[in-house]
């Protein structure tokens, strides 16, 4: 059991630390921004984009908390096919 956990969470950080950083990423090309470091944004922007650092980043999580919605919403409805019957 703390093994399928463990590597749930390994694999979960992964994917969504590549929604993050893609979402960055387009924010600034939809800007017109090119070669922005998502994993080096800081020493990157000038001080002119440090606002649009900080809306890039509400951004990416505003996108990863609807992805997370959307995971919570079909696992509470791949729960009601689960098996009503008490073990022993």
């Amino acid at each position: 059991n703390s093994l399928v956990r463990t590597l749930g969470q390994t694999i979960g950080v992964s994917v969504f630390g590549v929604i993050f950083n893609t979402r960055i990423a387009d924010y600034f090309k939809d800007l017109g921004i090119q070669g922005i470091d998502p994993g080096n944004l800081y020493s990157s922007a000038g001080v002119t984009y440090l606002e649009q650092v900080k809306l890039s980043q509400n951004s990416a999580l505003q996108v990863i908390y609807v992805v997370l919605i959307l995971i919570a919403i079909a696992s509470l409805l791949l729960s009601f096919t689960l098996s009503r019957r008490k073990s022993a």
